[in-house]
């Protein structure tokens, strides 16, 4: 992929996944407000814990899509249409985004039950330890997964019935990163995720061609 297209793409998405965070506050905060008024905000279980994950779940879909959308801008803007290696390079990021969230998710929850001390808080050397949270958030964020699948389905046809790659834009038409909001903690999170998908690369699932 042209150098000035990924980082066009990084930029976009590190804007969304800012977006997409302070959302998730506001949701998150929120939330616990309402859990408190109802005596629930110390039990970290039953509907005070769907609820929780109901909301990590929407922001790891939020991140996954932002993901695929920077992409699709990125090479809109250029006037250029991917290559099919390159939709499978861009459906890979995206699965990256969503595995990392997901663990990310996971984590998070099972320190926030295991403050709250919620029932569900297993000790560290147990095996289920390690699966709570990350499975809880995987099975409500499926959905969300699958309707960005469905869109990179429909990108990759529509690519299939246009026309070859046009020449790319300009590197000096990249958005400069030192603009955007949080951007040195918003980079740190591209180099983990790059860290965490050259470590998965073999486990991760890669969609059939159609």
């Amino acid at each position: 992929m042209e150098k000035s297209v990924q980082e066009y793409a990084d930029a976009l998405y590190i804007k969304a996944l800012h977006d997409a965070r302070e959302k998730h506050k506001e949701e998150t905060t929120e939330a616990a407000k309402q859990m408190a008024q109802r005596g629930l905000s110390q039990s970290f279980s039953g509907i005070a814990f769907g609820k929780t994950i109901e909301i990590d779940a929407a922001l790891v879909g939020s991140q996954m899509k932002a993901r695929l959308v920077s992409f699709q801008e990125a090479f809109e803007h250029a006037g250029a249409k991917p290559s099919q290696d390159e939709l499978q390079e861009i459906w890979k990021a995206a699965e990256d985004v969503y595995e990392s969230g997901i663990q990310q998710m996971g984590n998070s929850i099972r320190e926030r039950a295991h403050r709250a001390g919620s029932p569900h808080a297993f000790g560290a050397d147990n095996v289920r330890s390690n699966a709570f949270g990350a499975d809880n958030v995987r099975s409500t964020a499926a959905h969300y997964h699958d309707d960005v699948l469905g869109d990179w389905n429909v990108w990759r046809r529509r690519v299939a019935l246009g026309a070859p790659r046009q020449q790319s834009f300009s590197a000096t038409e990249v958005a400069a990163l030192k603009e955007l909001p949080k951007k040195d903690d918003l980079l740190t999170d591209l180099n983990l995720l790059a860290t965490f998908a050259w470590a998965n690369r073999r486990n991760l699932h890669r969609p059939g061609q159609f």
